[in-house]
């Protein structure tokens, strides 16, 4: 493991593969293949692709979070290591994601809106399962989890 001079440097390492990540192909082909298992429709509002963006949203397990618990649990000198494992994370489909308008995923991530558990595929479970987690880490996913098992569906909007 990499041996960070501070908390901004650490932070810029983990931008910086979030990026590296996102840019991949095999990002893409994960994206690609969300998208033909239901991701071409947001499970809040029921819009499609056909009349708004429809983007792949992590969770409970954020790209942030994924990343920082690889670089907790495996060996890696450089931003590519880190990528790579949470690349094949991806495609064995052991990561959270919901596919949600771009309103939409706004509105989750400023926390006005809180996405029902039943709205998340994948299976996420296995990163609690398999992977060591710093208890910050662990709490927010945690916290995640409890909001959104106690969210629920009204009058055809999930609230």
């Amino acid at each position: 493991m990499i041996d960070f001079y501070g908390e901004k440097e650490y932070i810029n390492f983990i931008k910086n593969c979030e990026r590296l990540c996102r840019a991949s192909l095999e990002y893409k082909q994960w994206v690609q293949q969300k998208r033909e298992q239901g991701g071409w429709r947001c499970v809040i509002t029921e819009v499609t692709l056909d009349d708004a963006s429809i983007e792949i949203h992590h969770t409970p397990f954020t790209l942030y979070d994924l990343i920082e618990t690889v670089m907790f649990n495996i060996d890696f000198q450089t931003t590519f290591d880190v990528c790579n494992h949470v690349m094949k994370l991806h495609l064995g489909d052991y990561v959270g994601w919901s596919p949600l308008s771009k309103t939409t995923h706004e509105q989750v991530h400023n926390g006005s809106i809180v996405i029902p558990i039943q709205f998340v595929f994948g299976n996420y479970q296995y990163i609690f399962d398999h992977y060591k987690l710093t208890e910050d880490i662990a709490s927010r996913v945690n916290v995640r989890v409890e909001q959104m098992s106690e969210a629920k569906v009204i009058l055809g909007v999930k609230k």
